[in-house]
């Protein structure tokens, strides 16, 4: 996903350019080995959304989340990727969801 913000410089550009063709031929690869399961974990509706439908688009199986227990229950289904909110409502943060799936053997 490329981000393009008035203030950006034309080098940044061209490095977020770079590192796409590079997630590209990268995602190519993934999806001749077969769809890969992702976790969204967001408290935010229209980022999970929208992160849930380009990555589908993009042939991934989205599984998604909306709060830090919800997230924690569906990393038990072993993802090969997560994506998380680092700022979550309530007792357990981002950080804290990291540091207990990498707890967990």
């Amino acid at each position: 996903m490329i981000f393009k913000f008035p203030f950006s410089s034309a080098t940044k550009r061209a490095t977020t350019v770079s590192s796409e063709g590079q997630y590209q031929a990268t995602h190519t690869a993934a999806k001749k080995e077969g769809s890969i399961d992702v976790l969204v974990i967001d408290d935010d509706s229209a980022i999970l959304v929208s992160l849930q439908r380009l990555l589908q688009k993009w042939g991934y199986r989205v599984t998604t989340a909306s709060s830090a227990v919800e997230g924690l229950a569906k990393a038990q289904l072993e993802p090969s990727v997560i994506i998380c909110d680092w700022i979550l409502p309530g007792d357990i943060s981002g950080l804290d969801i990291c540091c207990r799936i990498k707890q967990d053997p």
